[in-house]
């Protein structure tokens, strides 16, 4: 059974290969995951949004990431949406 939640700290890196493994960002690219989702972590980032989907072995199957539009009001951005290719169709996403 998948369980859907927010990112522990342990799961930066396997997001951060999810993203690469989807060929949304390359893998010198996904080096501001880190400061995105330790923010999000300690709530200095506090209006934003990151989930996750984990298998029952824990392993990261997919990922999102929103925040508010900065220069509007009630408008949020979906920023990051992201399935492991091996998932990819079963409905996760």
């Amino acid at each position: 059974m998948n369980l859907f939640r927010p990112p522990r700290a342990a799961d930066i890196e396997q997001i951060k290969n999810l993203a690469v493994a989807t060929d949304m960002f390359g893998a010198d690219d996904v080096g501001f995951f880190d400061d995105l989702l330790s923010g999000f972590l300690d709530r200095s980032r506090k209006d934003d949004s990151w989930n996750v989907v984990a298998d029952e072995d824990e392993q990261i199957i997919a990922a999102s990431y929103v925040a508010p539009e900065p220069r509007a009001d009630r408008v949020w951005n979906l920023y990051f949406i992201s399935v492991s290719p091996d998932h990819q169709g079963s409905g996760i996403g």
